[in-house]
């Protein structure tokens, strides 16, 4: 007997002219028919309709089966998909372009992707404003890599466009000009700058890359600034390089809703005593301020003289830290009491004696994230940036979620480890704590009053070396913090991931007296680390001719590779040279190398390469299922320990833990 089942090609053609929405009257009638062909099977076959799934095995009548065709039809009726309304489709776009950075106009990108599908999405997608309030970059420098390198009179048309669909909605942009010293101004940019301009009171977010000299085409804004939320200014080299004089602009002053300033200029050098650049803002408005670069200017303290009541976040990245904060150095105490987010970073001699010297001053009851970065400072071992942050902490009140503390201000100061033992407990709500660390606080390190704690990024100085023996410290302290907090239930498992970035490591000058015998342990374990290094540059992609042809570079990637055919399964240092250190990653490269390396017909680099994976496979293997916390290999200076959840762990076979332990983790 043939199926009562319609095949599925002729279910879709019915269910293709019942793809409409369904009033009420229409759907109450089609559920009445329904129930009756419902009733009338089920009395002349016995079987209810929604049981029947193998017709072609029942004995019914004709009559039978021609009921069961009609109720399949109406039941397509009934649940067959309808029209998504249009305001659906609106807001499912929504979500695809909300998390769309527009720096490289991917959301532009996305925009016209969508559009592409069907007329009835590219109808939508032209005719709703707000999806054409966030403009694409236009960028005069001829330097980015866009997905399409577009003509000047397409960016004017485009602008246009963007213009009439977003309607007289506020809209947010980024204009950029770059130009080599003693250019000549482009005038379709200048074209294109003005006709923003003249539609200055619909800015709700604006950002100006530009030389020194062609701000002044901004001054027709004044009071018009009336949707202005956020400003970002990008400060570049003046038309005439000797060019000394000050740059006033007051067009922003009265920008009645501003309250985020960004300001950088990373091409300038300071030249000359007083700020080379003045912005007149509604200072005591804004709420965040971010200074890159900002030697050239006063912001910074602007708004910690007029913005105290309001400020939430503060980032200054300066040069010449002498021109940022000693101007702020004062006798009175500053309270900014909304404040949650500091982040400094200064350079040049007396940097940390400037950095705390400011900090003293600040009382900052809010406060949850704290960054500081100082480089190429003198040595003053009389600062303790501990015991400094420490009394930053007491005198505001606050408890810090997120501390950063750059490795050269700390290992300048040489601090006791017991001064770190107490900052921390002075920070239990502690969620990320990245720190320098050397011996002493590796030795020390009491993380267990920090239960929250997720993420710790340690930075070692240059005279640890290869870094090797920290696994075993690292993995210990992870391993007694987890027993210890079992009893916090998944507190015990907060640590997600430890980084480890070896300092001003990085890949060895030279590799002179690599092949000589070791007079230490230690020295052993940096000298099998280079090795893992010296190989990564010889047996990888690209070679030369010469490479092929040097008899002695052969015979030293020889002695490599037998050095670490020797290490021994039973050494810790071994598995951390192996794992952490990315031997074993490397090793699988050489093996699956399909064109050979130099030297390899002669000394076989590619089979014995693989010889060693397999030989530490199992081993490698056994120890990463039986630990919480694994091991992974980043690039040649950075570790990382991540957690991997249970659940996940039982689920990965060997083949993917494999592919976990050979491949670059990110």
């Amino acid at each position: 007997m043939s199926s009562l089942i319609f095949p599925l090609s002729l279910r879709r053609r019915r269910l293709v002219p019942s793809n409409h929405s369904l009033d009420a009257e229409n759907k109450a009638i089609i559920q009445q028919e329904v129930q009756t062909l419902e009733h009338e099977f089920l009395r002349s076959t016995g079987l209810r309709y929604d049981s029947c799934r193998g017709p072609e095995t029942q004995d019914i009548s004709e009559t039978a089966r021609k009921t069961f065709n009609k109720l399949v039809q109406l039941y397509a009726q009934l649940s067959s998909v309808r029209l998504i309304p249009a305001e659906v489709w609106v807001q499912v776009f929504e979500c695809v372009l909300h998390n769309l950075s527009n720096s490289s106009n991917a959301r532009e990108l996305a925009i016209q992707r969508l559009s592409k599908v069907s007329r009835m999405w590219n109808s939508i997608v032209n005719t709703e404003p707000n999806f054409w309030t966030v403009f694409p970059l236009f960028s005069f420098e001829g330097k980015l890599n866009m997905p399409v390198r577009y003509s000047t009179g397409f960016m004017e048309r485009r602008l246009e466009i963007y213009l009439t669909r977003s309607t007289s909605r506020p809209f947010s942009f980024s204009f950029s000009y770059h130009h080599g010293v003693g250019g000549v101004r482009d005038p379709a940019a200048v074209a294109l700058l003005k006709r923003l301009v003249a539609v200055s009171h619909r800015w709700e977010a604006a950002s100006f890359t530009l030389p020194a000299d062609m701000f002044y085409h901004l001054s027709p804004i004044r009071h018009t600034l009336h949707a202005l939320t956020r400003l970002h200014l990008s400060l570049r080299q003046a038309f005439t390089p000797k060019r000394k004089k000050q740059i006033y602009i007051d067009y922003f002053s009265d920008a009645s809703q501003l309250k985020h300033f960004v300001f950088d200029s990373p091409d300038i050098r300071r030249s000359f005593t007083e700020p080379y650049f003045q912005v007149d803002l509604p200072w005591e408005q804004l709420e965040s301020y971010c200074g890159e670069f900002a030697d050239l200017d006063v912001s910074y303290h602007q708004v910690l003289q007029n913005a105290r009541g309001r400020v939430t976040s503060l980032v200054c990245r300066a040069k010449d830290v002498l021109s940022v904060l000693s101007i702020t150095t004062t006798g009175n105490p500053m309270v900014l009491p909304k404040l949650t987010t500091l982040r400094l970073q200064v350079d040049g001699t007396g940097g940390s004696r400037t950095i705390f010297t400011h900090l003293d001053q600040l009382v900052l009851p809010a406060l949850e994230e704290l960054e500081l970065r100082a480089h190429h400072l003198l040595a003053e071992s009389f600062h303790y940036p501990y015991h400094q942050i420490k009394q930053l902490i007491l005198r505001s009140g606050c408890s810090l979620k997120r501390l950063e503390l750059d490795k050269d201000l700390v290992a300048q100061s040489s601090p006791q480890p017991s001064d770190l033992v107490k900052l921390l407990q002075l920070c239990p709500n502690l969620i990320h704590l990245d720190i320098a660390f050397g011996r002493r606080e590796l030795e020390f390190l009491q993380l267990t009053f920090n239960p929250l704690l997720e993420t710790l990024v340690l930075r070692s100085p240059r005279f640890w070396g290869s870094g090797v023996a920290l696994g075993p410290a690292l993995t210990a302290m992870v391993s007694t913090r987890t027993s210890v907090l079992s009893f916090f239930g998944e507190f015990g498992i907060r640590l997600k991931e430890v980084h480890v970035i070896l300092c001003g490591e990085g890949r060895p000058d030279d590799y002179a007296g690599l092949f000589s015998p070791p007079i230490s342990l230690g020295e052993a374990a940096l000298q099998h680390s280079k090795m893992v290094l010296y190989l990564q540059d010889k047996s990888l992609p690209p070679y030369s001719p010469q490479d092929y042809l040097n008899v002695a570079l052969h015979r030293d990637m020889n002695s490599a590779m037998r050095m670490l055919e020797g290490l021994n399964l039973e050494d810790r240092e071994a598995h951390a040279v192996m794992s952490q250190r990315g031997g074993i990653r490397l090793l699988n490269r050489i093996a699956c190398l399909k064109n050979g390396t130099p030297g390899d017909r002669l000394y076989n680099f590619r089979e014995r390469a693989g010889a060693i994976c397999e030989k530490w496979r199992p081993t490698l293997l056994l120890e990463r299922r039986k630990c919480h916390h694994r091991w992974y290999f980043i690039d040649e200076q950075t570790f990382a320990l991540r957690y991997v959840p249970p659940d996940r762990a039982i689920k990965e076979s060997d083949e993917d833990m494999w592919n976990g332990i050979v491949r670059c983790y990110q």
